[in-house]
């Protein structure tokens, strides 16, 4: 953890994007840091955004309609803790080399996560994005690298910690930090909480197996309290408490039939949210069944099928959100169409833990929905490496061959108790932001104040005084 590191207390913070939970999460980060005793820079990159570029006005609104804005708090901290506030201009006309071959897949993957919730499919080709976004994306990713290279080469960074690293510029930040240094360790923000982040090596992206060490250590080290605390989270992950979001239970009511399978096994398959996969292999990760869950799947259901089981499809659901149902429902109704399979399409109604009590075998690949599996005390069956699956070895294939194996198990139920590691992890093992308050309506609070709440009057203000101006015209002008 960052309370370790001692040598070269010099870090680097970088926003990519101005958004409020990023903004805070990489704000909180570098105070937290100066505390440690850490000399910090924080390097403002929310205006290397397409969308921000486009909309010069909005700058000037959120300025008229908002209070206790973020880069107002972003400022006011730095000041108060003596961090060096960085902000580049964003020179669209620089001219940079074109994005090597060796880099261009990863680029497209960065591209991909990007954009692919807004435009429904997968960017498969750089084709499919209007020129003049991709010419701006490409500078914005030029100029990251090239703004990181040039900081690291000043300063001997020991921490460079940026926030959502799977979008272009927060992908730049940790492709030109791996690129520069190799003495540093390098943060991205956690998938597994809200308001959280944990300390990641520098050599992470080719072997994650660290973190299931770290959370074989934290559970080693921990009190006679861990075992009550892993009980509670867990409980709060079924029931879906954790980030505030619509729950598997309370938006999705309809009862499954299970008579659909008649007198076969039923297997179904609970696929990880497909615009959240690379859709390009960087690097060659060692990842099981090629990092791909495609593959994984399509592995088990030529065994299972073989073995007398009716396979179902539960595309993963998306409420409130069409366009990731619509590249949910695409991707995997090809899918299930090439093989024979029943798809339950990403915005229906089913409830997946009816679902899955009534199913035979629950099969993911390093998704969470195994929890869920194993929580409700139903056979489960996870595909691929996570941080969870050495804690779950004999419901864990990595081959055609173990998932043979692992069928032929009497049982392949896992007791919950093998998932407290994991979960006493998830509450004590990464670290929660601490600048900022949460109210009980989810309303995201700096020193008791909402932060960028609308200023109903300052707008009221603005418009008196619009109209006064209008007033003060003269007649023959307002006729012009």
């Amino acid at each position: 953890m960052a309370t370790n590191i001692e040598a070269n207390k010099i870090a680097l913070v970088v926003i990519p994007a101005r958004s409020k939970f990023w903004v805070l999460w990489c704000l909180d980060y570098a105070v937290r840091l100066r505390l440690e005793g850490f000399q910090v820079d924080l390097l403002d990159l929310s205006g290397y955004s397409p969308h921000w570029y486009r909309k010069h006005i909005r700058k000037l609104l959120m300025t008229l309609k908002f209070n206790n804005r973020l880069e107002t708090i972003s400022k006011k901290v730095c000041t108060q803790y003596q961090i060096r506030y960085i902000k580049p201009p964003r020179h669209l006309n620089k001219f940079f080399p074109e994005i090597d071959k060796s880099e261009r897949l990863a680029f497209l993957s960065l591209l991909d996560a990007q954009y692919a919730p807004t435009l429904g499919r997968r960017v498969t080709s750089e084709n499919l994005l209007p020129q003049r976004t991709l010419e701006i994306e490409t500078y914005f990713y030029q100029a990251t690298k090239e703004i990181i290279t040039s900081l690291c080469r000043r300063n001997r960074y020991s921490i460079i910690a940026t926030a959502n690293g799977r979008l272009v510029v927060s992908g730049a930040v940790k492709v030109a930090a791996i690129e520069s240094t190799d003495t540093c360790q390098i943060l991205d923000t956690s998938v597994n909480g809200r308001w959280t982040y944990q300390v990641f090596k520098p050599d992470y992206l080719e072997d994650l197996d660290f973190i299931p060490d770290q959370i074989d250590e934290l559970w080693r080290k921990a009190n006679s309290e861990k075992v009550s605390i892993a009980q509670e989270a867990l409980s709060r992950k079924l029931q879906g408490y954790r980030l505030d979001a619509p729950t598997w239970v309370s938006a999705y009511t309809t009862k499954f039939d299970p008579s659909i399978k008649g007198d076969k096994k039923l297997a179904v398959i609970f696929p990880t949210s497909d615009w959240e996969r690379p859709l390009h292999l960087v690097r060659d990760l060692r990842m099981t069944f090629e990092g791909d869950q495609q593959i994984a799947f399509a592995k088990f259901i030529k065994v299972a099928q073989g073995s007398g089981y009716k396979i179902i499809v539960r595309a993963h659901p998306h409420p409130g959100d069409p366009s990731r149902e619509k590249i949910e429902n695409s991707v995997w109704k090809e899918f299930c169409d090439e093989r024979g399979l029943i798809l339950i399409a990403s915005e229906s109604g089913i409830d997946s833990y009816d679902l899955m009590e009534k199913s035979d075998l629950n099969v993911s690949y390093v998704s969470s929905a195994a929890i869920d599996s194993i929580i409700l005390k139903r056979p489960t069956l996870v595909l691929g490496r996570s941080e969870f699956s050495h804690l779950i070895s004999p419901s864990f294939a990595q081959d055609e061959g173990q998932i043979i194996e692992k069928l032929g198990k009497a049982s392949l139920v896992i007791e919950e108790s093998q998932l407290y590691p994991w979960s006493y992890f998830q509450e004590k093992g990464q670290i929660s932001v601490a600048i900022i308050e949460e109210s009980s309506d989810g309303r995201t609070l700096y020193k008791g104040k909402e932060i960028e709440k609308i200023a109903f009057k300052t707008l009221r203000f603005s418009a008196l005084k619009l109209k006064k101006l209008i007033y003060q015209l003269p007649k023959n002008k307002l006729k012009r």
